[in-house]
């Protein structure tokens, strides 16, 4: 518990410094673009295992885009892929699209900003970043 903890403040810490960087897109809770691969994937991770901490949270994050057809609901659903720097574990961070959003190709890079959220379907809650911003490379 202890260790979760430390892990989240660090996490939280830092990516408050990397906010603080650079000339700013857009005000963001939390800049996941800006961090290195494994800050980013642990993130990540933190935010998929504790999601409620992270609610209305606004995050920008940046990676190759996957897109995925589901047949029971007919739908496609679409992840921002975040892998640590050795490449050796990823996960899909999932995105809603806002209206009008031009989208690259499956596996190009795609850098999106929005609220962290959730949303009920098929009687399961889901946790995903509904976007206001999708870039293209």
């Amino acid at each position: 518990m202890m260790k979760k903890l430390l892990v989240s403040a660090l996490a939280v810490l830092l990516s408050l410094l990397l906010c603080a960087c650079g000339a700013e897109k857009a005000a963001v809770d939390f800049d996941i673009a800006a961090m290195s691969e494994t800050m980013a994937y642990s993130f990540v991770y933190q935010m998929l295992n504790d999601p409620k901490t992270y609610l209305t949270k606004t995050v920008r994050v940046r990676g190759p885009l996957a897109i995925s057809h589901f047949d029971q609901t007919d739908k496609d659903y679409y992840y921002v892929v975040i892998a640590d720097t050795t490449a050796c574990c990823s996960q899909g961070l999932e995105f809603r699209l806002p209206e009008n959003a031009v989208l690259p190709a499956d596996g190009e890079t795609v850098e999106i900003v929005g609220t962290f959220s959730t949303y009920d379907e098929l009687n399961v809650t889901y946790y995903c970043v509904d976007a206001t911003d999708v870039i293209s490379g």
